[in-house]
């Protein structure tokens, strides 16, 4: 099974706290779920944004394990793995496959391509890359145990060394044009641009909500956010949240909010959610995200110079080079508009 742990990108604690505040959502967010299914086929004629990178790295997924289990047999005394082309070939079956099966909801995609990261992103970039080399070695040494044991191991490592790259993506383009669908092109993250297409109704390729896995939406303050997709065992299922009751569940308490209220709100949300740590800067060691949470909603802070004042420790925090690359990651441009 494809495990997002291990990819795991956003606001660090994010989903945790969410839970713990009892943030309203439709649909499931985990198998053991008992709430009501919301498939994705409820908002036919909707236009929906895509990030497409979190898509890609699932049918990639779906695509490593289904090579590896039509080419795994022992070869020189070690169990054989599949060719980089072998998965290729997969994939473009998984990700047509898959891309016929979004079409017949009935909704109206827009996928969103991710564009050249930020600097601040280097140290996360690297960290993923280190630990795809773990898998690797882990998937090498398990080659040479010819047991069930050693073949389980060689399996449940295997996938991560097959790491998506721009042959996928343009394997992934080149579907999507054939079918006729909108791609997109963010000069930087797909996510901004995203929220953008959600937030700003008077942008020609305005959406309806954004569909995408990383909890960054949620700090960008897309409107309305559809996560946690599956789709292997029946319809496209999705988990659908507000943002408004994203900021309700965690900072107010009484009648409904005034809309000076929930812009203040938002403000201290991003300020929550850079301070709780994201892929451009890991939280401050020591301190938790309900430690920031009593900061800001006891001395009703909204600003980074207000909370350094009450905690020095958050100084090191490159705040205002995170706020500009939000800002920076709405620009885009069209690689292909459907008729």
């Amino acid at each position: 099974m494809y495990n997002k742990d291990k990819y795991k990108m956003g606001v660090d604690g994010l989903s945790t706290l969410m839970k713990d505040k009892d943030v309203p959502y439709k649909g499931r967010i985990s198998k053991k779920d008992t709430q009501e299914s919301y498939p994705l086929s409820r908002l036919k004629g909707r236009k929906i944004a895509i990030e497409a990178s979190g898509l890609i790295y699932k049918q990639n997924w779906h695509a490593a394990t289904r090579a590896i289990e039509k080419h795994i047999f022992v070869y020189e005394n070690e169990w054989s793995r599949p060719s980089v082309e072998d998965v290729l070939n997969e994939f473009k079956d998984c990700y047509r496959s898959f891309m016929i099966k979004l079409i017949g909801t009935g909704i109206v995609p827009k996928f969103i391509m991710e564009g050249s990261p930020p600097s601040l992103k280097t140290s996360t970039r690297q960290k993923r890359r280190d630990d795809n080399a773990k898998y690797i070695e882990k998937a090498l040494n398990a080659s040479k145990i010819l047991s069930e044991s050693g073949l389980n191991e060689f399996k449940d490592n295997l996938p991560y060394t097959f790491y998506p790259g721009e042959q996928h993506a343009k394997i992934a383009i080149d579907i999507m044009r054939s079918m006729n669908i909108t791609i997109i092109q963010a000069d930087h993250e797909a996510e901004g641009v995203c929220a953008k297409l959600v937030n700003d109704t008077k942008d020609p390729h305005h959406c309806f909500c954004a569909l995408i896995e990383d909890s960054d939406i949620f700090m960008l303050g897309a409107s309305r956010i559809l996560t946690k997709f599956t789709s292997r065992n029946g319809p496209i299922e999705v988990a659908a949240y507000a943002f408004r009751d994203v900021l309700t569940s965690i900072f107010h308490d009484g009648e409904s909010p005034s809309n000076d209220q929930l812009k203040r709100y938002r403000d201290q949300f991003q300020l929550l959610c850079i301070l709780m740590g994201t892929d451009y800067y890991k939280r401050i060691k020591g301190i938790g995200p309900i430690t920031i949470l009593d900061h800001i909603i006891k001395n009703n802070i909204s600003t980074y110079e207000d909370i350094c004042r009450i905690e020095p420790k958050f100084k090191s925090i490159p705040y205002h080079e995170i706020m500009e690359v939000l800002k920076n990651n709405e620009a885009y441009s069209v690689i292909y508009e459907s008729v």
